[in-house]
């Protein structure tokens, strides 16, 4: 995700693109931009991101309205979504889980040991 503050552009977080049109980022990349008065973002799917040359898709935060970070502990509502103005084509999106996956998981036994990657 790209942000602009004062006619800069600037990268602020690695996401996944989860559906056609969104993209899934954490709260805390987001919740601080109405303060800095960022309206406008931007997503590209470059490995390495240049603000000057990289592919811009532009879209619309929501951030999860449950947010909440106190000092350095971040809700279990740390999420975001990018509403991106246009799909952007040859990226296949990230499979999630189910809800309740976890709980399942752990009910039969097998969460303990899992490897997880953080993104």
């Amino acid at each position: 995700m790209v942000d602009s503050s004062q006619s800069s552009k600037s990268n602020r977080a690695s996401s996944r693109r989860s559906a056609p049109p969104v993209f899934l980022t954490a709260g805390d990349c987001t919740a601080f931009l109405p303060s800095l008065g960022i309206t406008n973002v931007w997503v590209s799917f470059d490995p390495v991101i240049d603000p000057d040359t990289s592919p811009l898709i532009t879209g619309t935060y929501v951030t999860h309205p449950g947010y909440c970070e106190e000092g350095f502990v971040h809700s279990i509502n740390d999420l975001s979504v990018i509403l991106l103005q246009s799909a952007p084509s040859g990226v296949t999106p990230v499979d999630l889980p189910g809800p309740g996956l976890l709980d399942s998981m752990s009910t039969a036994g097998t969460l303990k040991g899992q490897l997880f990657t953080a993104v």
